[in-house]
């Protein structure tokens, strides 16, 4: 069985772990003291335990797992720079270097391990055997995913419980599960009973009296969309279909938002006035255009731009290439995105943030909450003058559809740095877009 062997696994990756940094060390032929490599070994096993490189990752995709080992390393980095300016001094260039070739290491390795391990459990080796006990929605799906990705390591023993499923040897009744831990030596119960507490909660209890590890698939899982979320509340546990990592950040990003639009603001004054004057020099009608959007938690707003369309031109209908209904200047000014300077003002105001989902008309809010499933969900955060779908090509006339993937993917996935990298990419990216008309 793989618990008993995965003590010693666990001590080979550790070893092999430190060799690669005191390896990283020697390859830059550094004078270090003895003591100093020590240190940053046990510092770089420290970091690496701390993001989960010990547990076991062979159903986890390797992106993700990658991850883990970048943040690991970059935590080491930050560490490795407090030593330097205690004991080194001057060698910060090495730190960078070191960092860089451990990162590069680590990643090679652990590949090519991952490759190596789902060789030989392919092949039958390093197998984890499982039981399932009863049956819902989601056991012939599991069990699919077990048989097609043979690599996992998983083999299935038998279920109970549930007798119509082909190829999988019935093991009898729930009952008898109690008798089958106590006799046979299992890796871990997979239960897909009902949602039924009672007969969950005895099963549990049978798992905890053998020691064995158990992981429960309820139906109550399947009604939300792919993916759910577990979180604290005072001691109690909940399950959201979305997650909004902003939700305690909102200051943090309020705060930028603020700084960075007084920041932007001064050297686009004179763009803006100049923008400004063109406009009403060259068509009629208000040099800002006015119009209600749909912002966080469904309230309206008054979103601001220099206006690009003649004065009484439908707008209900998003511009396209030569569009007729363009002033003069309108063409050039939406091309740049410099039409919408003047959202730094609703930003300042509170109604935007400058990274977020892009504001939609209202009308055309209530088309398509009716028809696409999720859509007002991007309303749980502000909306944004740029964003992950619009750097991502999605500007102008494109798939509703497509933007709301990746609106929904920045809002499951925020952070500072998401936020700095999507306004660095919209200089080269967002602005000069093909979609953008």
């Amino acid at each position: 069985m793989i618990r008993k062997n995965q003590g010693k696994i666990n001590t080979a990756f550790v070893f092999i772990d430190a060799l690669i940094v005191a390896g990283c060390l020697y390859a830059l032929r550094l004078e270090i003291s003895v003591i100093y490599i020590l240190a940053l070994t046990a510092v770089h096993l420290f970091c690496y335990y701390k993001f989960g490189f010990y547990k076991s990752h062979r159903a986890v995709r390797f992106l993700h797992e990658w991850g883990s080992i970048a943040k690991a390393c970059l935590s080491a980095f930050a560490v490795t720079l407090v030593l330097i300016f205690f004991f080194e001094g001057d060698s910060y260039g090495f730190a960078a270097y070191f960092a860089a070739l451990n990162l590069a290491a680590l990643t090679v390795y652990k590949y090519t391990v991952r490759r190596l391990l789902r060789f030989i459990r392919s092949r039958g080796y390093n197998i984890k055997h499982l039981v399932i006990v009863g049956k819902n929605s989601h056991t012939e799906k599991f069990i699919d995913k077990i048989e097609r990705q043979r690599g996992f390591g998983y083999r299935i023993a038998g279920i109970f419980g549930d007798n119509s499923l082909n190829g999988i040897p019935f093991l009898g009744d729930i009952a008898g599960l109690d008798g089958y831990l106590k006799d046979t030596r299992i890796d871990e119960v997979v239960i897909t009973v009902p949602d039924d507490g009672g007969p969950l909660l005895k099963i549990i209890d049978t798992c905890n009296l053998y020691g064995v590890k158990f992981t429960v698939f309820l139906d109550i899982f399947s009604i939300f969309n792919d993916r759910f979320y577990v979180f604290d509340f005072e001691n109690m546990q909940g399950v959201s279909a979305h997650k909004t990592p902003l939700e305690n950040s909102r200051a943090l990003k309020r705060l930028f938002d603020i700084a960075f639009s007084l920041t932007v603001l001064i050297p686009c004054s004179p763009v803006m006035a100049l923008t400004y004057l063109l406009v009403k020099a060259t068509s009629k009608g208000p040099g800002i255009y006015k119009q209600p959007r749909m912002g966080i938690g469904r309230r309206q707003f008054v979103m601001y731009k220099f206006r690009s369309m003649k004065e009484g031109s439908a707008i209900n209908k998003p511009a396209e290439k030569n569009d007729a209904r363009l002033t003069p200047i309108g063409a050039f000014i939406r091309k740049y995105s410099i039409d919408e300077l003047p959202q730094l003002f609703n930003v300042l105001k509170g109604d935007m943030s400058w990274v977020g989902p892009r504001p939609e008309i209202p009308c055309h809010a209530d088309r398509f909450q009716k028809e696409i499933p999720l859509y007002m969900v991007k309303h749980y955060i502000k909306p944004g003058i740029t964003g992950w779908a619009q750097i991502n090509g999605l500007r102008g006339n494109t798939s509703i559809e497509e933007r709301l993937k990746y609106d929904l993917y920045y809002m499951e996935n925020w952070s500072f740095w998401f936020d700095i990298k999507i306004i660095l990419q919209t200089l080269y990216k967002g602005i000069f877009n093909e979609n953008a008309y």
